[in-house]
């Protein structure tokens, strides 16, 4: 079902929306005896807490507006995977750009969602995948795109002046002063066409809900197992061995939150430093933490 969503709500559709949120929950209710089978988390709580609002409107906010800005998350994606690729010629390197959602179905052409290819995960949850590549045979490089089939559904041109040599000379400044051979090595070793990128589109609202409503779901399942073992941990009914890393978490302002936990007669060495970098590229390391753990 291609579902355009429209700002201004009319009785109507404010009817369909609510018809839309409970079977969301219903999906979950059935989702989560699966998966979590009496789990505590459900049992003594609301379900309806567990959706993850913030992540919703940021999938709303970031929703697709059109080829153009599919076309830029592709390209945003290109260069960061090239920074990344092996240096072997023949080698094409196949990266996931995430989840995106089409809300409004009426920016992209019929036949284009017409010949979207329709995948459902082990969660029943229904994607588009789509894949883009830079065509290295075809006149200025034109950016293919793809169903999951293989069935090509649009070429986009690249701008007049565009040239595939863009990052190998970025990467490598005095490029125009290497030996011929040298030059082809690297224009080889860093063309953007091996990087292709996939797109899973998640077209509707009633297929948004639903993924996070199980995304919510499985979140909650895991900070309730986190919880259950550090709380065993603190209170002395269960052990570690030797020095853990417990969990890792990513926060919503981009730091990373790390539990350790280790032996009750401490380690072989009294403290430990943890190290960290903004940059793998640069390698910037810098001890951050020095905490003893006799």
């Amino acid at each position: 079902m291609w579902q355009a969503v429209d700002d201004t709500r009319t009785g109507a559709d404010y009817e369909y929306r609510q018809k839309v949120r409970v079977r969301g929950i219903a999906c979950v209710l059935f989702l989560s005896t699966i998966v979590w089978s009496g789990a505590v988390i459900l049992s003594r709580e609301n379900i309806a807490d567990h959706f993850d609002h913030d992540y919703y409107a940021r999938m709303v906010e970031d929703q697709l507006s059109g080829f153009d800005d599919l076309i830029d998350r592709f390209e945003q994606k290109q260069r960061q995977y090239l920074q990344l690729i092996p240096p072997v010629a023949d080698h094409i390197l196949f990266q996931s750009g995430g989840l995106q959602a089409v809300l409004n179905a009426e920016v992209f052409p019929t036949d284009f969602l017409a010949g979207l290819t329709e995948t459902v995960s082990a969660d029943g949850l229904r994607t588009f995948p789509v894949w883009l590549y830079e065509d290295p045979d075809s006149r200025g490089r034109e950016i293919v795109l793809e169903n999951s089939d293989g069935g090509e559904l649009a070429r986009f041109s690249r701008a007049p002046d565009y040239s595939p040599d863009w990052y190998a000379r970025e990467v490598h400044p005095r490029f125009d002063s290497y030996s011929r051979s040298h030059q082809e090595w690297i224009l080889a070793a860093y063309d953007p066409s091996r990087v292709n990128i996939r797109f899973d589109l998640i077209v509707g609202e009633t297929d948004l809900i639903e993924h996070v409503w199980v995304k919510s779901i499985h979140t909650a399942i895991r900070i309730e197992q986190e919880y259950t073992e550090m709380m065993l941990l603190s209170g002395g009914y269960g052990s570690v061995s030797d020095f853990q890393f417990v969990a890792m978490e990513k926060l919503t302002n981009g730091a990373m939150e790390l539990t350790i936990a280790w032996p009750e007669s401490g380690l072989s060495n009294e403290t430990i430093d943890i190290f960290a970098c903004t940059d793998l590229n640069l390698m910037d390391w810098e001890i951050v933490l020095t905490t003893n753990v006799n």
